[in-house]
């Protein structure tokens, strides 16, 4: 159980992060007892030799999807107040040139 002013106590402010008796974390292992950091050790040994046998990671693509697809209206100057005409779903110009017609769309 945490105290209520967790975060202002005393011993907060001193070892916090930015309190004067701030311990860094490349020093932490200088407090710890000869066979805590035998384990450390071993630890960090055996967490380099399962990154070096680890399968490669598999390609990843991020997507997400629309829970209701529909055409959305201009915002004239990006202002949602401001809106005009209906603009169609499609893929960039870019993509597909003038010829939207290639792939049927999604409605």
């Amino acid at each position: 159980m945490q105290p209520k002013n967790a975060g202002t106590d005393l011993l907060t402010k001193l070892l916090g992060k930015d309190g004067p008796f701030a311990v860094a974390d490349k020093d932490l292992e200088n407090f710890l007892s000869e066979a805590n950091r035998t384990e450390l050790e071993s630890l960090r040994v055996a967490h380099e030799e399962a990154k070096k046998t680890a399968t490669p990671m598999y390609p990843v693509a991020h997507a997400y999807t629309e829970a209701n697809p529909h055409d959305l209206r201009v915002f004239v100057r990006g202002n949602p107040a401001n809106k005009r005409e209906i603009a169609p779903r499609r893929f960039l110009k870019c993509w597909l040139g003038k010829n939207q017609n290639r792939i049927k769309m999604a409605a």
